[in-house]
């Protein structure tokens, strides 16, 4: 069976709306979705859709932050940031995050430092 150049552009046209019809539905229960998880039942749920939606990198960066304050605030003035790079690097943060962290706890006052280089 051969078929004309005419009644394929026909056969492609009539494909082409039906995935774009089928994508409008797709797009309208996903916005559906999206807009009934927005009202959150719990407090619960409203973490989990910002853990969901969160950048990785932004997770990672958040725990270890959180953790280097909980180790300092355990042993203040125990640790050096090389002491703390080397503790946290054994637990697999990377020496990199770690000294941007610090700098960053330091900058924002939720961490000081000594002369002599120790964090509290």
């Amino acid at each position: 069976m051969k078929i004309t150049k005419q009644q394929l552009r026909r056969i492609i046209k009539e494909e082409k709306a039906k995935v774009l019809a089928e994508e409008k539905v797709r797009s309208a229960v996903r916005c559906k979705l999206q807009e009934s998880y927005m009202v959150p039942l719990y407090p619960l749920e409203e973490n989990l859709i910002d853990d969901f939606f969160a950048d990785p990198a932004a997770k990672v960066d958040h725990a270890a932050a959180e953790w280097i304050v909980d180790l300092v605030q355990k042993r203040p003035g125990a640790y050096t940031l090389a002491n703390l790079e080397s503790e946290m690097y054994q637990d697999g943060f990377t020496r990199t995050r770690v000294k941007q962290q610090v700098k960053k706890l330091l900058s924002t006052g939720e961490l000081e430092q000594a002369p002599d280089g120790t964090l509290s």
